[in-house]
């Protein structure tokens, strides 16, 4: 066997390369051709190289010399690599998922090693759909940023999410011969793009990517989304404050691409220049106009403020979780600050909710709630609670959702409101969210339904419990590992070897299990007689498995949407996906379900 030596060499790429502005970081250069032009047959072996960034990705090698030292359990490593495309598994241009599967390697004819790509976007994480599903094809060179991890300790590969940064050195698709608004070091000005964004049609991006420079107002992103998501949607302006002419970042990564590490990684104040697509958005029920720096952009200069190390030095708070403040200590501080002032660091604060102020008309538009919190539920000394979210930052369903006496902590940053006429109101402001909720005499709910030890989720009702799981807590997408139930029972969700684990979809709302999925049910000292399943039906499908969900390995049975099965008689039960299709028709979606005990 040869031993290619890879490199990343300018020249290499000189059919491609753009031809003004050194800083653009696209194009990406391509390795010299590591066949050698011989036949020779055989896996080539390739050193190797790079060091995992924007600039010197890793070649294919190296990521896979990373990975195969992982363990199946550990985290995601957030790395570049660089190579060809040797085969495509799939391209969804359905416009549902909008990602590919294909495996890259360090030579055009794939004889080298192979890394899996598993379901990853397109240019700068675009969807692909029918219109660009040719964007990739076998023999590209692609640049791909995304999660390594060594699946099942035993396949290496970019975990679901992945984006690609350059096609064949182009990084921007659309960007004419490496042309870009303004540069790195001569990058746009707030005003400059903010005309930019004027002239482009409604819902429209610009054709070229940009530079801007601004100083960050605040990050709007909170911390439940940072971790699901590892990104932060920020505004910028001139100065730093909301003078009227902001811009959103949307959905922006760190320096050079690298993912952020912390919401606190920007603060007020701090000045960044910002490579991306400016992009019109357009609120369709509004119509309002939000100007923006689209998804998939990165910083190329962060310059920290005067406040130095973020909003939250250290991860420093206004009490904590497990020792809050009381209402009566956050009005204390929130009547210390300036007026329309708000706290540099997030709180947590624990009260009884008053009253809900938000209607269903406001709530189906804007999809959060205003309510007014106390330390007695009484209207005395209290805060509004602006625009808040649920439980880790999910959504409410409805204003229903909070009742008067239910105990709360919620996790935001505290503002001191000032109206036109001088009248001061206390609040917590927009982006908070909730971190524990009890039920008052009046709910039914438990402390924070879902994700963890703690209560929650479902309703006793004499010897069986009820559990809708659109009521759990969970997030869109999310994957949950144990839940606790109202009175103890918990349900441990696996994947069973399956590369998707079960995860909870609020369209259909519904949690879904797919085939070798399981979830084990434990009823402690209790005795479990019966267990039922109320499936999703959806334009005329019924998301039961084709009826093939076993409990110990027992199937159950078809009850119109209803799977039912009598027994165990036993504390625990394994129900699994047993289903041996692809598609919808393998999937079991769980709207609701109950479990009966033992007298």
């Amino acid at each position: 066997m040869k031993k290619i030596a890879y490199s990343l060499i300018a020249l290499a790429m000189s059919a491609f390369t753009f031809t003004s502005c050194e800083d653009v970081p696209a194009p990406f250069t391509q390795p010299d051709d590591p066949s050698g032009g011989g036949g020779g047959g055989g896996t080539i072996i390739v050193d190797p190289t790079g060091s995992g960034t924007v600039a010197d990705p890793y070649n294919v090698q190296a990521a896979l010399d990373i990975a195969k030292a992982m363990s199946g359990d550990d985290a995601a490593k957030e790395v570049v690599a660089a190579g060809y495309i040797s085969s495509i598994e799939e391209i969804d241009t359905e416009g549902t998922y909008g990602n590919a599967t294909y495996y890259i390697s360090d030579d055009k004819d794939g004889k080298s090693n192979k890394l899996e790509v598993y379901r990853g976007y397109g240019l700068n994480g675009q969807k692909f759909n029918a219109k660009d599903a040719t964007i990739i094809k076998q023999g590209d060179f692609v640049v791909v940023s995304g999660g390594l991890v060594n699946f099942k300790g035993s396949t290496p590969e970019f975990t679901q999410g992945s984006k690609i940064l350059s096609i064949n050195g182009q990084g921007g698709g659309t960007e004419p011969s490496g042309e870009t608004l303004g540069t790195k070091d001569n990058p746009l000005t707030i005003d400059q793009a903010l005309a930019e964004i004027n002239k482009l049609a409604d819902g429209g991006e610009s054709s070229q990517f940009a530079y801007v420079k601004g100083k960050v107002v605040k990050v709007t992103t909170n911390q439940a989304n940072f971790e699901k998501y590892g990104n932060l949607n920020y505004l910028i302006s001139v100065d730093g404050t909301e003078n009227g002419k902001e811009i959103t970042v949307y959905s922006g990564d760190g320096l050079d691409g690298a993912k952020f590490t912390s919401i606190n990684d920007l603060a007020q104040g701090d000045e960044v220049v910002i490579y991306g697509k400016l992009y019109k958005y357009v609120n369709k029920n509004t119509g309002a106009v939000t100007p923006e720096i689209n998804k998939g952009n990165y910083l190329v200069s962060l310059v920290k403020g005067s406040g130095g190390g973020g909003d939250t030095p250290s991860g420093e708070t206004l009490g904590t979780k497990d020792s809050p403040l009381n209402v009566a200590q956050a009005l204390e501080l929130i009547n210390a600050l300036a007026d329309k002032a708000e706290s540099e660091k997030f709180a947590y604060v624990k009260g009884k909710v008053v009253k809900v102020t938000t209607n269903q008309t406001n709530f189906e538009k804007y999809g959060n709630l205003n309510y007014l919190i106390s330390d007695d539920g009484t209207e005395n000394s209290t805060i509004t609670v602006y625009s808040g979210d649920g439980l880790n930052g999910a959504k409410f369903s409805g204003p229903g959702d909070l009742e008067p006496g239910d105990e709360v902590i919620v996790y935001g940053k505290l503002y001191k409101y000032v109206n036109n006429s001088g009248a001061v109101t206390p609040e917590i402001n927009k982006g908070n969210y909730l971190v524990s909720l009890v039920k008052g005499q009046g709910g039914g709910g438990g402390d924070e339904p879902g994700g963890g030890s703690e209560p929650g989720g479902g309703a006793e009702a004499g010897s069986s419990i009820t559990v809708v799981t659109a009521d759990l807590g969970l997030g869109n997408q999310e994957k949950p590992s144990t839940l606790t139930l109202s009175d103890g029972t918990t349900l441990t969700f696996s994947d069973g070897g399956n590369k998707n684990a079960p995860a909870y979809y609020n369209t259909g709302t519904a949690l879904r299990m797919y085939p070798q999925n399981t979830m084990v049910i434990n009823a402690g000292s209790k005795k479990i007689v019966s267990i039922e399943i109320v499936c999703d039906e959806y334009n005329g499908t019924l998301y039961n498995a084709s009826g093939d969900i076993t409990v110990n390995s027992t199937k159950m049975t078809i009850d119109g949407t209803s799977l039912k099965f009598t027994g165990p008689n036993a504390s625990t039960a394994t129900v699994a996906n047993a289903s041996s299709t692809t598609g919808a028709a393998s999937q079991l979606r769980m709207k609701t379900l109950i479990i009966t005990y033992a007298k």
